[in-house]
């Protein structure tokens, strides 16, 4: 890849980072060791993780070397992941630490795993993040399992605000697929024009909790269940102020719930 950031703090500003290839992880940046680490205007662009079904972060991968007991720190704003290829998180792959996205966007960004995978444009795991204001638009993930092809997380605490999920594709979970016990905020989110086999929109499973409102559902496409959403979990989920419109699929245009303790408040179901 391009480069490692092994401990220490760090600030860049206008970080140009392109065209490389890791023949692992990290096409891009490998961030790790208790690194504390500020991106402000980075372009993140056409970066490639090559390795087999375990490998990840075509642009960037956020790794605790501490097994869960690090503290790296990321703040990365105003910056552009484009075209970055990947098995596991083709922009982003956090595997530890604490990181917070804001007024960024991910775009095109593909997966290139022909079967498991999760997360063409973010794939988070055992950690904790924070977006806000962020557009994840337009990345593939076209795995035969593939889950999450905007955004994958489990066993994650989760907070995403004021952002876009456009056009995103995989098999489970167009835009976003969450699962593991994790911690799921959303608010005041659209997910739009997505489409998969099955939760065109969101698909979740697990002992996930999800508290999601203040949402717009939109024209997003599952191919048998859910169209704007699937949920099949055990853990407490509560819906509000949402409105779902013009989704499609075999079973629940709308959503379907199973195996779900739900909680909805003012849902607004318009020719789905």
């Amino acid at each position: 890849g391009a480069g490692s950031i092994y401990g220490g703090s760090s600030t860049f500003s206008t970080l140009r980072v392109i065209g490389n290839e890791a023949a692992g992880e990290a096409g891009g940046l490998q961030i790790s060791s208790n690194s504390t680490l500020q991106i402000s205007d980075g372009l993140f662009q056409g970066n490639s993780s090559l390795g087999g079904s375990s490998a990840g972060g075509g642009a960037i991968r956020i790794y605790d070397s501490n097994q869960g007991t690090g503290t790296e720190q990321i703040d990365i704003s105003d910056s552009q992941f484009i075209g970055n290829r990947a098995f596991n998180g083709a922009g982003i792959l956090q595997e530890g630490g604490d990181l917070t996205l804001s007024d960024s966007a991910f775009v095109g960004n593909e997966s290139t795993s022909p079967n498991t995978g999760g997360g063409a444009g973010l794939y988070l795991t055992g950690a904790t993040a924070s977006l806000m204001r962020v557009e994840v638009r337009e990345n593939l993930g076209t795995g035969t399992n593939f889950n999450g092809g905007g955004l994958y997380a489990s066993n994650q605490t989760l907070d995403v605000q004021q952002s876009r999920f456009i056009g995103n594709q995989s098999r489970h979970g167009g835009a976003i697929h969450l699962t593991g016990s994790g911690t799921y905020s959303l608010s005041h989110i659209e997910l739009s024009g997505n489409s998969a086999v099955d939760g065109g929109g969101l698909f979740a499973a697990g002992q996930t909790s999800i508290d999601f409102h203040h949402g717009r559902i939109v024209g997003n496409t599952a191919v048998n269940n859910g169209g704007g959403m699937f949920l099949t979990v055990s853990a407490p989920t509560q819906l509000e102020h949402l409105s779902v419109v013009g989704n499609e699929a075999t079973v629940g245009g709308a959503m379907q719930i199973a195996s779900s303790t739900a909680s909805v408040n003012v849902l607004s179901l318009t020719n789905s």
